[in-house]
């Protein structure tokens, strides 16, 4: 009975075709209905692998608002990677570590390292380095500039030490997420003390900078600021200007980064250096 069913089941398929002037033969029914069997099969496994994709990707945007989940091995990681910096014998800012197409460099404020663009003694050190020595590559001084395309102030060292580094916010940066800025601060003493504190990114501006409630003094100028997982959203950098702020605080975001530090594309940054190397100064 269920052969015979099946039988003129197909029956009233192929004479269907045959209306359109198409004929289909019992073999081609065969594979036809295997064929529907199959994408009845893997559908459902399709549907459960977007779905999987999107939840993990929830997830991931999730950790972004939330602090460190090991704020230990955050703070250490972060620590190791960040550096005091001097130049020509003057401590008097912060940078972080920097691996690009497997090259160390150190990121800066340029105003830190200003007085040592013609060839003077910049050196870095932390609790893992005692020393290391420094060479200004490349650098941009326009943060006087009034126009939005032109201001930067950034500054980028090369090393030939072994140092630590931290990796980049490939993602967009969001409003409200959790940043941490780590630096060398000075005390009432004017003596740089290794400091961390934390916030939140309370906007943006039109030239590219990221904001921020995180406490930010003198010192910390050239230092990252991160995100709960430990990547760089940007370079901290303070000028008078923002004085009159209170609980603000800003750091050139990554966009500004390019075609100084690294190449980018299409706005991503990439693992090489810019062909050209940029070196202009405040004046």
């Amino acid at each position: 009975m269920v052969l015979l069913g099946r039988t003129q089941q197909t029956s009233n398929v192929v004479m269907n075709f045959a209306s359109f002037g198409l004929h289909i033969s019992g073999g081609q029914m065969e594979q036809f209905k295997m064929r529907r069997w199959r994408l009845l099969i893997f559908a459902p496994a399709l549907a459960g692998l977007v779905l999987m994709a999107f939840l993990v990707q929830s997830a991931s945007a999730r950790v972004l608002y939330e602090q460190p989940a090991n704020f230990q091995d955050f703070t250490q990681k972060l620590s190791e990677a960040t550096f005091e910096i001097s130049c020509n014998g003057e401590w008097g800012g912060t940078g972080w570590g920097l691996e690009i197409d497997g090259a160390n460099y150190i990121v800066t404020a340029f105003h830190v390292v200003e007085e040592c663009v013609t060839g003077e003694v910049i050196i870095a050190k932390n609790e893992l380095n005692p020393r290391v020595n420094l060479q200004l590559l490349a650098y941009d001084g326009r943060f006087w500039s009034d126009d939005a395309g032109e201001y930067r102030d950034l500054a980028l060292l090369a090393t030939q030490a072994p140092i630590q580094t931290l990796p980049l916010q490939v993602g967009r940066v969001e409003l409200g997420q959790w940043v941490g800025v780590m630096g060398y601060p000075y005390d009432s003493s004017d003596v740089a003390i290794h400091s961390l504190t934390t916030g939140r990114v309370t906007g943006f501006d039109e030239i590219g900078a990221v904001m921020t409630d995180a406490s930010v003094n003198g010192g910390n100028s050239g230092g990252p600021m991160v995100n709960s997982l430990g990547e760089i959203i940007g370079t901290i950098y303070a000028t008078e200007d923002y004085a009159e702020y209170e609980n603000m605080a800003f750091a050139q975001g990554l966009g500004l980064h390019c075609g100084l530090v690294f190449e980018c594309s299409g706005g991503k940054p990439m693992d090489i250096l810019p062909e050209d190397i940029v070196q202009i100064t405040s004046d």
